[in-house]
């Protein structure tokens, strides 16, 4: 399992459905932008979503990301 993992990040791999995984990449990217904006709008949302909380959650978000693209393209390679 971690094996596959990490294979698809070699040149020449790529996820089996790059489409699907593509479309979850770009959730999690607007679930990344859109947190800090609604905690701005609704200043009540800060108890909820503390900064802390937030810096964290976009520091994992941010590193889904970058696994995505790399493994959803057999263009490039880590």
């Amino acid at each position: 399992m971690m094996n596959d993992f990490l294979k698809v990040l070699r040149f020449g791999y790529c996820v089996e459905n790059p489409v699907f995984w593509k479309k979850v990449q770009m959730i999690l990217v607007c679930v990344a932008g859109f947190l800090p904006f609604l905690a701005t709008i609704f200043p009540s949302l800060n108890s909820v979503i503390e900064a802390d909380v937030l810096n964290k959650l976009s520091a994992g978000i941010a590193g889904l990301v970058v696994y995505l693209t790399a493994a959803t393209t057999d263009k490039m390679g880590v």
